[in-house]
Formats: C-alpha cells, sequence, structure tokens
C-alpha cells in the first residue's frame, strides 16, 4: 500500500486497471482488481474475520493462448457474450481512473449497479455499433 503513488494492475499480460494506489485501494473498478484487494491480509484480526473476500472460479486461461476477447471472461463473475467477443480497451473511467471493461463507463463505474446484460463500457468502443 505505500511501495508506489500509482498502481497498474495486469491480468496474463494487459493492464485492466490504472490508477493512484488510494483509488485501487479503496475504490478498485475491475472485478479481478477487487479479488486482489481482498487477498491482501488485513493486520487486526477482528477486521480480517469479518471481511468478506472474493474467490475467483472458472478456468484459469492459458497465458500462451489467451481466450478472444477479455482475458479476465473465463474467471469474471459479470460476464455477458459481448466480453467473449470484443477486447476492452482501458478507458478512463474516473479522473485519473482507468480500467479495461466494457460492463462499466464513465456514466456507470460500479459494475455491482449495471443491469444484468448491460454494457456501457461498450459506447467507446470503436468500430461496434458502426
Amino acid at each position: 500500500r505505500h511501495a508506489a503513488s500509482r498502481i497498474a494492475v495486469m491480468y496474463l499480460g494487459k493492464i485492466v486497471e490504472i490508477a493512484d494506489a488510494k483509488a485501487i485501494y479503496d475504490d478498485p473498478l475491475m472485478p479481478y482488481t477487487k479479488a486482489l484487494i481482498s487477498a491482501v491480509p488485513v493486520p487486526d484480526p477482528d477486521l480480517e474475520a469479518a471481511r468478506k473476500r472474493i474467490v475467483l472460479g472458472g478456468d484459469v486461461p492459458s497465458p500462451v493462448n489467451p481466450p478472444n476477447g477479455c482475458r479476465f471472461h473465463t474467471r469474471c463473475s459479470y460476464t455477458i457474450e459481448a466480453c467473449k467477443e470484443v477486447v476492452p480497451p482501458l478507458l478512463e473511467i474516473k479522473p485519473n481512473h482507468f480500467a479495461a471493461c466494457i460492463r462499466i463507463g464513465p456514466k456507470q463505474p460500479q459494475i455491482e449497479s449495471v443491469a444484468p446484460g448491460e454494457a456501457p463500457g461498450l459506447d467507446a468502443v470503436p468500430g461496434i455499433f458502426s
């Protein structure tokens, strides 16, 4: 938490989120980042016992032969069909906070609030609707 002022989170060789360290720890946007943060031990035993861990399911893809579309879609609980086809661009979702996910966008940054099947981040992907 105190080693860097900015953090880039990578999954299978691609940056999926980048922001100031405080934003990554306090308000992660990507499901993968949220899972990583939930795995960091907390020194206070009471807080550690009370917090919720995010355990990722699904298959871990091969880094030699990553899946089409979003590389995280095989493990993401928010995956929709478009995630399997569209490579999400790294977009500025909040000021100086970038994420690569078609399920979120600047107008809808919290994936837990996005309606099932919606992909607000697709609006920013060139050529999808043209």
